[in-house]
């Protein structure tokens, strides 16, 4: 459960190598809790309040990677399959991160109205 973790701590050691300042460290953690907020909301969330958090989740996903100085690049989220009540195959995107392909389960509650969209060609 997403519970036990809250926000991930601040890697020290990246932070110094994106030469991050303290305010700018302080703003990262403010978007982890937002990550955490999100997570903590989606444990219980019905499907259409999980549409709704899994694109604030995209939209949080950019937020961090400008915050950590990093390109804006979708390839590169992992947070979306992680979200709680996501039924999408949780190792094979861990190990296509980066590549620009997603593999989702149609009945994911959290993402199968993707498949609505792009079934009405509206995606």
């Amino acid at each position: 459960m997403w519970t036990k973790w809250r926000y991930k701590l601040i890697n020290i050691e990246l932070a110094k190598k994106q030469k991050l300042t303290t305010q700018e460290i302080e703003g990262l953690k403010l978007l982890y809790e937002e990550l955490s907020s999100i997570f903590l909301k989606a444990e219980q969330a019905t499907e259409k309040e999980l549409m709704i958090l899994s694109m604030q989740l995209e939209e949080l996903e950019y937020k961090l990677q400008e915050a950590w100085k990093f390109e804006k690049n979708p390839n590169k989220h992992s947070y979306w399959y992680k979200i709680p009540q996501c039924t999408c195959p949780k190792l094979d995107n861990a190990d296509l991160w980066g590549t620009g392909t997603r593999i989702f389960n149609p009945q994911c509650m959290v993402h199968k109205h993707l498949f609505t969209h792009i079934s009405n060609k509206r995606h």
